[in-house]
């Protein structure tokens, strides 16, 4: 906190007013930067983009983010992310924006799924949820890799083969090949 108190010319008594920890501000800044930029994101969803191409977007910018991130805001994260076990403020915050980002990927593959992009047994909060669980390891994998290496677009490839290939109604997940 005493590097926020001189980096932002505030006193504490001021900075804590308006943060009542390290961890709300920490908060607080992960809004003004991934938050913020998956919602310039979904704002720009056109209504004839197709459910592939909005999980893309926002796989990139989730992707790019965490590619871009410093270790060490990486590292702040994974932390802000054990203190929510034990803080409940902070939990429930964490918890709400999971669930933020769990709906908005579970909307666009139930979407899909409504459109006939993917199988109609789809499990589109199951996948979901692994969706976001692959991203958090991404994020974990970057905070832990020394030297961390531009990755991004490979992980995002590796993902959309998983991902589209088992969502597709032409894959047969019973004998793991595509139909004829």
């Amino acid at each position: 906190m005493d590097d926020i108190v001189e980096a932002s010319g505030l006193s504490k008594g001021a900075l804590y007013g308006h943060f009542e920890s390290k961890e709300q501000l920490l908060l607080a800044l992960q809004d003004l930067t991934l938050e913020r930029r998956i919602e310039e994101v979904t704002s720009r969803f056109s209504d004839p983009a197709s459910s592939t191409e909005r999980i893309n977007q926002l796989l990139t910018t989730y992707l790019d983010w965490a590619q871009a991130a410093s270790t060490d805001q990486l590292r702040l994260n994974l932390e802000l992310l054990l203190s929510a076990a034990h803080r409940r403020s902070l939990r429930s915050q964490i918890d709400a924006r999971y669930e933020r980002h769990h709906k908005l990927f579970a909307g666009l593959l139930l979407q899909g799924v409504q459109r006939g992009e993917y199988r109609a047994d789809l499990d589109a909060e199951g996948t979901a949820a692994i969706l976001l669980a692959l991203l958090d390891g991404c994020t974990l994998e970057w905070a832990l890799a020394t030297p961390r290496r531009n990755r991004a677009p490979r992980i995002l490839r590796s993902i959309q083969s998983a991902l589209f290939d088992g969502v597709s109604r032409s894959f047969a997940p019973s004998r793991g090949r595509r139909e004829p």
